[in-house]
C-alpha cells in the first residue's frame, strides 16, 4: 500500500491558531475545567473528619499512657519502693545449695565453698571472708544467695566464681554482726531470684559488669528491712519458696 502524501502544516501564524483553541488555551499553559465545587467541598469534609478521628485517638492513648504512669508512680510512692534499675535486674542472684566448706589453704579468713547451682558445667568453687562471722558448720547445707555473673577472679591462688550475699549490721570490729542470706527450703539450686513485682532482665555479662562498674553501681541499694528480709530500695529479693532473709539483722546492708 502506499504511503500518503505528507501534509504541510504552516505554523507562521501562531496567535490566529491559539484564538481559535479558545478558552481552552491560555499560553504557555492548558486550562483545565474546574473540580465541581460540590464535589470539593465534600472531599475537604471527608478530610477534615479523617483528622479529626485521628486526632481524638492520639490524645486518648496519651491520656491513658499518662494515667498508666501515674498509677505505677503511685503504686512505688504507696510501697515506699524506688522501680528496679536496669543494672538491678541484669544481675543474676542465684539459689545455690553449700555442698561443701572449708578453710582456705593460703588464707586464714577465708572460707571455700563448693556451691550447687544447678548448671551443667557442676557445682561452683566460691570463696568469702567470713571467717571471722560463722563457722563452716553454719555455711555447709544452706540454700545460699550467688551473685553468679561477676567476673571469676583468684583469691590466694583459688578462682572464685561468684560471691555469697550477706546481711551486716554496718559496725566494726567486735561489734560487727555478719549473716548469711538464706533461701527457704524447696527453692531449686540454681533458680534465679526475682525483685517482687519485676520482670528479671537478660543476665550481664562479667566484662561489662567489671567495665561499667555496674555492681558497684547496685549493691549501695541493697538492705535488709524490719523483718530481715532482703531487698533492693525496699523491693523484695524472692524466690518460688518465698522471701530470702537472715537470721536476726534488720535494717542492715547486704554485700
Amino acid at each position: 500500500m502506499p504511503l500518503a502524501d505528507d501534509v504541510t502544516f504552516d505554523f507562521e501564524n501562531r496567535e490566529a491558531m491559539m484564538n481559535e483553541a479558545g478558552d481552552n488555551w491560555q499560553k504557555p499553559y492548558v486550562r483545565v475545567p474546574k473540580v465541581d465545587v460540590k464535589e470539593n467541598a465534600e472531599m475537604m469534609s471527608v478530610a477534615e473528619d479523617v483528622a479529626a478521628a485521628t486526632a481524638t485517638a492520639t490524645a486518648k492513648a496519651a491520656a491513658a499512657a499518662a494515667a498508666g504512669e501515674k498509677d505505677g508512680e503511685a503504686a512505688s510512692a504507696s510501697s515506699g519502693a524506688s522501680p528496679p534499675s536496669e543494672n538491678l535486674l541484669g544481675m543474676e542472684f542465684l539459689v545455690g545449695r553449700v555442698l561443701k566448706c572449708e578453710k582456705h589453704p593460703e588464707a586464714d579468713k577465708l572460707y571455700v565453698e563448693t556451691i550447687d547451682c544447678g548448671e551443667e558445667s557442676g557445682p561452683r568453687t566460691i570463696c568469702s571472708g567470713l571467717v571471722p562471722y560463722m563457722s563452716a558448720a553454719e555455711i555447709q547445707g544452706k540454700n545460699v544467695v550467688v551473685v553468679a555473673n561477676l567476673k571469676p577472679r583468684k583469691m590466694s591462688g583459688i578462682a572464685s566464681a561468684g560471691m555469697l550475699l550477706c546481711a551486716n549490721n554496718g559496725m566494726d570490729g567486735d561489734d560487727r554482726v555478719v549473716e548469711l542470706l538464706v533461701v527457704p527450703e524447696g527453692a531449686t539450686p540454681g533458680e534465679r531470684l526475682t525483685w517482687e513485682g519485676a520482670t528479671n532482665d537478660p543476665p550481664h555479662g562479667g566484662n561489662k559488669i567489671a567495665k561499667k562498674k555496674i555492681w558497684e553501681d547496685v549493691q549501695p541499694g541493697l538492705e535488709t528491712n524490719a523483718t530481715c528480709a532482703a531487698a533492693w530500695r525496699g523491693n523484695a529479693l524472692v524466690s518460688s519458696a518465698g522471701a530470702v532473709t537472715c537470721a536476726s539483722v534488720s535494717g542492715g546492708k547486704i554485700s
